[in-house]
């Protein structure tokens, strides 16, 4: 069986001429909240309903918690989901939307529901009508409606979009929380990369259809934290020097650049080393990108928008 909790072996949607997503391959560890990043019409919905058994794929393989093909759809009530808008009863409160739901699943327990309530934040609303809620408490029911069941894994597609800065706060604790005390896996979809960066354990860049990078957080932050940039001639050389002023975090990028990441506050004594044992240097600088930058450059910045 995989190691993989979700993987996906070159999945495709294709309408008419047009393919929504293409070949796409995605692995999703047990325990990791994956941010998947793109545009808006990236293809991410598209994905998330295949995924999730809302959308057919064209081609391609869905695998889930090990199991493939016919053997899958034994697994599919561990995935709980909130994709596009939460349908809701707008003359019903929170409990009994959740009841009904849970009746319909053949899981009702009066005690799971008030759980849940109390997970997403709504335990004191009590007959207040799902009409009365403002988006941020319809959008935490909206994930609350996809706890029922238990669900190993969770899906949620774009689930902060259009929040105010404090449901934006309240929604992410939620899902921290579900990862961290439940064990629940996470997939979210959002271009939102700044709120992504506060939540994800691992990335994937989503492009037109197609998955342009997977990383983890460690990956990116390294690829985008504060770092010396040395422009230069014989590396190799450089190396032996910066051991000697007891610089270990360093990356040989290619036959031209390093970037140093620590001591930065000693860029000027780097520089005077290097020049003291005649290594040409033609730049040096402090240079820090960010997660957004990143994504510009590798979806082509604004070219496609």
């Amino acid at each position: 069986m995989s190691d993989y909790l979700l993987r996906t072996i070159n999945l495709t949607k294709q309408y008419k001429k047009q393919k929504a997503v293409d070949n796409i391959s995605v692995h999703i560890e047990r325990g990791a909240i994956y941010g998947l990043i793109g545009r808006n019409g990236a293809g991410k919905t598209t994905f998330l309903k295949m995924i999730s058994r809302l959308a057919a794929p064209t081609s391609g393989e869905i695998e889930l918690f090990g199991y493939q093909k016919k053997a899958i759809d034994n697994v599919y009530d561990r995935i709980g989901m909130l994709i596009e808008e939460p349908g809701l009863y707008p003359n019903l409160n929170a409990f009994d939307n959740l009841k009904l739901k849970a009746i319909c699943m053949g899981v009702y327990k009066k005690e799971n529901v008030n759980d849940i309530l109390e997970i997403v934040g709504l335990n004191n609303t009590g007959n207040k009508k799902i009409k009365n809620f403002s988006l941020g408490m319809k959008q935490r029911l909206g994930i609350g409606m996809a706890l029922v069941g238990e669900p190993d894994l969770l899906v949620l597609d774009e689930p902060i979009n259009g929040l105010d800065p404090q449901g934006i706060v309240e929604v992410r604790d939620i899902i921290l929380k579900l990862n961290q005390e439940r064990n629940i896996t996470v997939i979210i979809s959002s271009h939102i990369l700044e709120e992504l960066s506060k939540l994800a354990t691992h990335y994937g860049i989503i492009h037109q259809g197609r998955l342009i990078e997977e990383f983890s957080k460690e990956e990116i932050l390294q690829k985008c934290s504060e770092r010396i940039e040395i422009i230069l001639e014989e590396p190799d050389r450089a190396c032996t020097i910066l051991d000697g002023l007891k610089i270990h975090n360093y990356k040989v990028v290619d036959e031209k650049t390093i970037y140093v990441y620590e001591k930065l506050e000693e860029m000027g004594d780097i520089n005077m080393e290097l020049s003291v044992n005649r290594i040409k240097v033609n730049s040096i600088n402090v240079i820090k990108e960010s997660l957004e930058k990143y994504f510009m450059e590798l979806t082509g910045g604004n070219d496609n928008a």
